[in-house]
């Protein structure tokens, strides 16, 4: 069985290959990790209008393999724009949480897919990423080469009251504290990037535990294997 879960970075591309990639493999799971198309002259979802970013993922359902498509988008700076069809993102975000959004989200893809998006699987992190780091804090210190600093994220994840709590302000987001603490984190999935060394060696069994709201979403994608002979 084929899924494509699709990211909205490189940084994304670059953890999952080495975290979820074998794992998956032993429950028959063929794990693809394409980043959302980018539009004209800029990259990134704030770019993309949501209506073609629904008709993006509504191709991917369209393959010939008949994917189970899903999604790991951060709900740290989500787009909210009228112009580009995000405008419910800031009203959704105050009455309905992730939750809200991911139902505007299936509701997207079910209008531009049809019948095809019963195999589309929204998913959306809190509040990013770079939460799952914070799973291990001795293992992302010692990744980003700052052993010191194990007990500074401890203590971030203690104060937050959970990786996945850790919020989404401009300055407190888990990406923007790892750049306080550690000017040297790099994102992207090249060789000096962190995220595709932090998914080789992370525990999942470590993360699960620590970030409950993504270890149910990873139990839904296991699930997906007893779906296909």
């Amino acid at each position: 069985m084929t899924l494509f879960l699709v990211v909205e970075g490189f940084s994304e591309a670059g953890f999952f290959n080495p975290f979820l990639a074998e794992h998956l493999a032993t429950l028959g799971i063929d794990l693809h990790v394409p980043v959302i198309g980018k539009g004209p002259a800029k990259g990134g979802m704030k770019f993309r209008a949501f209506d073609n970013m629904c008709q993006e993922l509504a191709r991917f359902l369209a393959d010939r393999r008949r994917p189970y498509v899903s999604t790991f988008f951060d709900y740290y700076g989500l787009p909210s724009g009228q112009r580009l069809g995000w405008d419910f993102v800031p009203t959704t975000k105050a009455t309905r949480g992730v939750d809200g959004i991911e139902t505007r989200l299936r509701e997207g893809v079910v209008k531009a897919a049809g019948a095809d998006a019963e195999r589309f699987v929204p998913y959306i992190q809190m509040h990013e990423l770079e939460a799952l780091f914070f799973a291990q804090p001795g293992t992302l210190a010692e990744t980003l080469g700052m052993p010191e600093q194990t007990g500074i994220f401890e203590t971030i994840v203690t104060e937050c009251k959970g990786c996945e709590s850790i919020n989404d302000s401009p300055t407190t987001a888990p990406s923007k504290r790892l750049q306080q603490h550690c000017p040297r984190y790099v994102k992207g999935r090249s060789s000096a990037a962190h995220a595709p060394r932090l998914g080789a060696r992370l525990d999942l069994r470590a993360v699960r535990a620590a970030c409950p709201r993504f270890s149910a979403w990873l139990t839904q994608i296991e699930a997906l294997a007893g779906l296909r002979p």
